[in-house]
């Protein structure tokens, strides 16, 4: 016999609909605000009606002019908690996307106060008003149970909905001047300080008051909600689109000067990393600007907002306006999407990235950013039931992705711009500092100086010049030995670069070798146990196509162990003659399987050169200029990808020419030689050290490294003095 029953939902559960996943009042509010824009309003008013100083009895009415709601919408979806009729429909009657997806933000009321009572009136003119109490969803045990009044008539009023929320003491939170405050800013930064680019016409404005109001010096709050202006006063913007797939529209600005230098930015397509974790989320408009915080810069700030808004800040107050704003916002159809944006959330880990690169990368207090995406169909860009938050699909981290990589875009001609004017960090190499700790030349002379000067010690002269002298021999002995430990870290800094290449191709030889270990030991179990003849013959042709399998696996590891043996650097590092062609031919080498996979060419051809010097410094050059080409080479797609290295033997030099064809080098980056700083970098994630590296190794060969600006790709040239 089969019986069969129906699921009765608990009262409790618009409570847990309501207080448990909406996390705070403000949230609440804000929902209720939603609700108002997807019924086409074009103004919300929210009134806070205090009539004691401890909160008892505060009135809590959210009104707006939209459509209203019919009798039947009322208790036929609006009452069905989750319902799924915005998720039938895309937008509103006017065009409006809906932002209230999820049929919870009703019940966000819940955490405001226990007493609530809504008015609607629809187009129609029908009037129809629900009262419930918060409190008696506890009281019964189902929830067909809990008695909600109902009454409808008609009226001669505009369309519109009231709700009027009562906050009793029970209600265990306070609202005063700090929390209506924040509501505020929750407020002011719901509305998109960037006019979006959209179909409708419709407005829509919030306006915020308070009656009664006694804790804010006897004034009450009357207001209408603007957008935060402190935008105006940015000193980079790098702004525009970013397509569905990948293609770029952006405008780069330096408002640092008296006059705004204006920039498009070159680089056509933002490749995405090739692997499912990422993928494009639509097309996204992208609005970041960026303020230094240096005392100059804070003090130039302050004045602006002083004389744009009448009003005189202090340093502290300009630092904790500009933390207020900072964080990069996401939007929807106008709306912020909570918590990107919020104070200290870093969701683009931008803190982390500019401690690893403090002259290079800004942190997340310097940027206040804008992006604005479309529909969830159109992008997958899915909101939490929540309403917290993106769910991390592999659109998010597209989304992810191509805002750090914009950023990183306005980063670069920050750095080069903060260089050229003197505002940023004086970059020293390792030579430089070398020469600098221990340069006697100007203590020699300066004595020498002082002895001259004086007739009486003059004998001591050539005694003094003596003991310098010796000192300064000892010490270069000391620079010569420094250089080589730098080698030797240069050399594993090289090695760290392509170990993921070399893990690659070494993990499948390797589990080979693994493989047939477990299964030379099961065919020799066999063998000794078994009294099946057949089953022996079989074991040992199996021993022995393992053992061919073996040495294929074998061979592949000895390659690759020759492969970079020349990057296993030693700390005894001495200038010797060697075959400048080989060295390169060991880089190019390395690199081989990934030339291949990702069908790049590399042509090289040169005659037997002999060079003296330090060969794992070409080794560790080389090396890292093929890396940059396979990294940005990967990030075009053009039918044939190559990279020519040529060397041209000239009597007093050695000349080597490096060229590819990806996607070049900004020419205002060579022209102020910043691709060389060894914290420099125009790759997502990438740490500088690589083109600095290679300064490095080629100044101690006696060498100069050189960037030139070409209509084709990358073009180095690399001058080795014989």
């Amino acid at each position: 016999m089969e019986n069969l029953y129906k699921i009765k939902p608990s009262a409790n559960i618009l409570n847990t609909i309501g207080s448990e996943i909406i996390k705070d009042p403000f949230a609440a509010i804000i929902e209720l605000v939603k609700n108002a824009y997807d019924a086409d309003a074009t103004t919300v008013r929210i009134c806070y009606d205090f009539s004691t100083s401890n909160n008892d009895d505060l009135t809590i009415t959210i009104t707006d002019n939209g459509h209203g709601m019919s009798p039947e919408i009322v208790t036929g979806t609006w009452l069905v908690p989750a319902t799924r009729n915005k998720a039938r429909k895309s937008s509103s009657p006017s065009g409006r996307v809906f932002l209230g997806k999820k049929g919870i933000g009703r019940y966000a009321s819940s955490i405001l106060g226990n007493k609530f009572k809504m008015t609607t009136i629809d187009l129609n003119g029908i009037k129809t008003t629900v009262e419930l109490d918060w409190y008696d969803f506890n009281k019964y045990d189902y929830l067909e149970d809990v008695p909600i009044y109902l009454e409808y008539e008609n009226s001669n009023l505009s369309s519109g909905t009231t709700i009027k929320i009562l906050h009793d003491s029970n209600v265990n939170f306070i609202w005063n001047k700090n929390t209506i405050d924040k509501l505020i800013k929750e407020l002011r930064t719901l509305i998109s300080p960037i006019n979006e680019k959209s179909t409708m016409d419709l407005p829509f404005e919030i306006f915020f008051q308070t009656k009664n109001c006694d804790f804010n010096n006897g004034y009450d709050y009357n207001e209408k909600i603007m957008p935060i202006n402190l935008l105006d006063f940015y000193n980079y913007r790098i702004y525009g689109t970013i397509s569905k797939d990948g293609l770029l529209d952006l405008t780069y600005e330096n408002a640092c000067e008296s006059i705004i230098q204006s920039e498009k930015v070159s680089c056509n397509k933002f490749t995405l990393p090739l692997n499912e974790d990422y993928k494009y989320c639509g097309d996204i408009f992208i609005d970041l600007r960026v303020f230094d915080r240096d005392p100059r810069d804070i003090d130039i700030l302050k004045d602006k907002i002083s004389n744009s808004s009448n009003s005189m800040l202090n340093k502290l107050e300009t630092r904790q306006l500009l933390n207020e704003i900072s964080g990069v916002n996401i939007y929807r159809n106008n709306f912020r999407i909570r918590p990107y944006g919020d104070l200290n959330y870093d969701w683009l880990s931008l803190d982390k990235d500019r401690v690893q690169n403090p002259s290079l990368k800004i942190g997340n207090n310097q940027v206040c950013g804008t992006i604005i995406i479309n529909d969830e169909e159109s992008s997958n860009l899915i909101e939490r039931s929540s309403r917290e938050g993106l769910k991390e699909n592999a659109e998010y981290f597209g989304l992810l992705y191509l805002t750090k990589s914009a950023l990183s875009l306005l980063e670069t001609r920050r750095a080069m711009y903060r260089k050229k004017s003197g505002k940023g960090r004086k970059q020293k190499t390792f030579y430089d500092i070398i020469q600098k700790a221990f340069d006697f030349n100007k203590l020699s002379s300066d004595i020498d100086a002082i002895i001259i000067s004086d007739d009486k010690i003059n004998d001591k002269q050539s005694k003094v010049s003596n003991l310098i002298g010796n000192a300064k021999e000892s010490t270069e002995t000391m620079i010569h030995e420094l250089n080589e430990v730098i080698a030797t870290y240069q050399g594993q800094a090289t090695l760290g670069k392509i170990v993921m290449i070399l893990l690659h191709e070494g993990s499948k030889p390797i589990q080979g070798l693994r493989n047939m270990s477990t299964n030379l030991s099961i065919y020799s179990s066999i063998l000794k146990q078994s009294d099946d003849l057949q089953k022996k013959f079989l074991c040992i042709d199996n021993i022995i196509d393992e053992s061919e399998s073996g040495e294929v696996y074998t061979n592949l590891l000895a390659s690759l162990f020759k492969r970079i043996k020349p990057l296993a650097f030693k700390a005894n590092l001495q200038k010797k003659d060697f075959d400048l062609t080989k060295q390169v031919q060991s880089s190019i080498s390395i690199f081989e399987k990934e030339l291949k996979s990702k069908n790049i060419i590399c042509n090289f051809s040169s005659d037997k050169i002999i060079f003296n010097g330090y060969k794992e410094d070409i080794l560790t050059t080389i090396t890292n200029l093929i890396d940059n080409s396979v990294y940005w080479l990967s990030q075009i797609e053009i039918t044939s990808k190559k990279i020519d290295i040529t060397i041209i033997d000239n009597k007093e030099y050695i000349e080597i020419i490096y060229k590819d064809n990806g996607p070049g080098i900004d020419s205002s980056l060579i022209d102020s030689e910043i691709i060389f700083n060894p914290d420099f970098s125009t790759k997502s994630g990438g740490t500088g050290l690589g083109l600095a590296i290679c300064g490095e190794a080629i100044k101690r060969n006696n060498g100069e490294i050189k960037a030139f600006s070409c209509s084709e790709g990358a073009y180095f040239t690399i001058r080795l003095n014989r």
